[in-house]
């Protein structure tokens, strides 16, 4: 049994559950006898507590847990049938058994939210048997759960009229017919994340953009959407988050309506979309001036005089991804650093035309930074990072590459234990030790190249990853995970 403590006063309560599981444990390996089951090791220390006490700790666990407390007696069955823990139904990654479908129908009346990201083994039948049951369901995620097909859509808008966010990520069965049945259901969707269905095109957004007018949240990543679509969908829906990333056939003409009609929009993702230039972008600066986070990886033809002007109308932005950009360089950093001052994630990652100037306007006019990634540009060094180090204290996160690795900032040596990257020389740990000393809050320190210490000037073929307390992120090269004694 899994508890999670949030520090709301009831740690002693766990740590009693936690302490008597493992005695028991611990008694039925030396005397040879069967490890007891749940119910003989966990319901004697449960049942101490009140019940407003035990319903707060039953609240920590996911749906999968409390069916199995429930399991134990008469009394932690009934309390966990309690509604308040089943307002919201969290079972991403879970294995979705047929006893926790039948408790969520037995409550459906209190259900709320559903979340099956990625549990591989639900299916058509088994969203069916949730939406008939959990009519005043207002959120469902089930992005990954690649044998859903467009039945499974239908079922839900049919018997949910009170949905209002749905995610269908990975659905490469849900098609332009999925759309149709939420049209057709005539829902009020305010979320809707339809990222990498691949057969989702203009015909399914134009339909949907006809009916649907409370969209505010759309995530069309990878589908085979245009600018018809776009633009169908943008003319009757007040878009504040848009990501159409992977959609090579947007251009700026998509764009630009959608800038015109969407003057809210606080978030814009075109990761890879060849065809969004200047002239788009330029439109997006000059209607959206709330604008929070834009990301524009790989976007070849977004200048750097492009940044300049953006940044100029849009001072709101937080996050800010620019990699894979041969233009942007030192100028755009300049304009960034002197008009977004509350910036916290900075990618500028492969951007070779960036050096020590750039990064040390950043640091100077951007003190929140949370994130940085700099892997890829050569022209920065020790010298760039060491500004880093003494202005932006709140860092957390911190992506290099390893040809100036052994010119760390001055800061003192801390202890370093690898985890299994090849540190061939003594100078080469001490570095990565002195970089990790001079930021205090680091959580993750990611280091790409061929070899630590190589003065090579090639793009990345190898990727160390140095960590203290956060988890490995998902990269596209090589890892290797060293931590902090």
């Amino acid at each position: 049994m899994r508890v999670q403590h949030h520090g709301n006063g009831h740690a002693s309560a766990v740590a009693v559950l936690d302490d008597d599981r493992h005695a028991a444990q611990r008694l039925g390996a030396r005397s040879g006898c069967k490890v007891p089951t749940v119910c003989s090791a966990i319901r004697a220390p449960l049942l101490r507590f009140d019940d407003d006490t035990l319903l707060a700790i039953l609240g920590h666990l996911d749906a999968k847990d409390v069916c199995r407390v429930g399991g134990a007696c008469r009394r932690l069955r009934a309390l966990s049938q309690h509604p308040t823990l089943w307002h919201t139904v969290r079972l991403s990654g879970l294995s979705v058994t047929a006893s926790i479908v039948q408790r969520l129908t037995a409550l459906s009346t209190h259900v709320r939210e559903v979340d099956l990201h990625y549990c591989a083994e639900v299916t058509d039948e088994c969203v069916k048997q949730v939406g008939e049951a959990c009519t005043n369901l207002a959120s469902l995620a089930i992005s990954g759960c690649s044998r859903l097909t467009d039945d499974a859509v239908h079922t839900v808008a049919a018997h949910c009229p009170s949905l209002r966010e749905l995610s269908l990520t990975g659905g490469a069965s849900i098609t332009n017919d999925a759309l149709d049945h939420l049209t057709t259901a005539g829902l009020a969707l305010e979320k809707l994340v339809l990222a990498r269905c691949w057969n989702v095109s203009d015909e399914g957004l134009s339909k949907l953009g006809q009916v649907c007018s409370t969209l505010t949240y759309v995530d069309l990543t990878h589908c085979q959407v245009s600018d018809a679509g776009l633009i169908s969908l943008a003319a009757t829906n007040p878009l504040q988050v848009l990501v159409i990333s992977g959609c090579w056939h947007v251009t700026d003409v998509g764009v630009r309506e959608v800038a015109q009609r969407c003057k809210m929009l606080r978030r814009f993702e075109c990761n890879t979309c060849e065809n969004v230039t200047h002239d788009g972008i330029d439109a997006i600066a000059k209607n959206c001036a709330q604008l929070q986070s834009l990301s524009l990886s790989g976007c070849e033809g977004v200048l750097d005089s492009t940044i300049v002007e953006l940044v100029q109308r849009c001072p709101l932005l937080r996050k800010l991804d620019l990699s894979d950009n041969p233009h942007v360089s030192d100028r755009a950093l300049l304009a960034v650093a002197k008009h977004c001052t509350n910036l916290e994630q900075l990618t500028v990652c492969r951007c070779e035309r960036v050096s020590d100037v750039g990064l040390r306007a950043i640091a100077v006019g951007c003190p929140m930074l949370v994130s940085l990634d700099v892997a890829g540009c050569w022209r920065i060094s020790g010298r760039g990072l060491n500004d880093v180090a003494k202005s932006c204290d709140r860092l957390r996160t911190l992506f290099l590459s390893c040809p100036r690795v052994t010119e760390p900032p001055r800061a003192s040596f801390r202890r370093f234990r690898s985890g299994g990257a090849r540190l061939s020389k003594p100078q080469q740990l001490v570095a990565i030790s002195q970089m990790l000393a001079a930021f205090p809050r680091l959580e993750g320190l990611y280091i790409e190249g061929p070899s630590l210490g190589s003065r090579a000037r090639s793009p990345s073929t190898r990727h160390h990853s140095c960590l203290s307390g956060a988890a490995e992120t998902d990269r596209r090269t090589t890892t290797t995970q060293c931590s902090i004694m």
